[in-house]
């Protein structure tokens, strides 16, 4: 679930921003069903983590990208479909009843990279949501 954006960022000045983050552990709420954003983005929503990327933009503010200037929308990009031309049709897969929740101890900061294969993601720093941080 993605918190904050930060676009390309020099990642010291992003981990150090991420440090001062002030927000306590909570429970993720997946559900109940999947959606669509567009014709060709199916996601499940996220609840529960709004307190924490407020506390998040409210720490790295003046890091990258402005933030967002909307309302923190929590979901999981559970898959996209490439090809517009093909037509690909994801309705039938939106209303799919899925639930689940777990505790959020953690937020981490993740650099992705993209290529012709679509995106990877490593995990570069973890912050403990009580305190602390380690680096991967």
């Amino acid at each position: 679930v993605t918190l904050r954006f930060f676009g390309s960022v020099e990642l010291e000045s992003a981990s150090e921003a991420l440090c001062s983050v002030a927000a306590s552990s909570t429970t993720a709420v997946l559900g109940p069903e999947t959606g669509r954003f567009g014709k060709r983005i199916l996601h499940v929503p996220v609840d529960g983590l709004a307190d924490v990327a407020k506390a998040v933009v409210r720490a790295t503010k003046s890091v990258g990208k402005p933030p967002e200037p909307r309302p923190f929308n929590g979901h999981l990009t559970l898959g996209r479909a490439r090809d517009r031309r093909r037509g690909v049709d994801l309705r039938a897969l939106v209303g799919t009843p899925i639930a689940a929740e777990w505790p959020v101890t953690e937020v981490c900061l993740v650099e992705s990279q993209m290529s012709s294969k679509g995106a990877s993601y490593e995990v570069v720093e973890t912050l403990s949501l009580s305190g602390g941080r380690t680096l991967e």
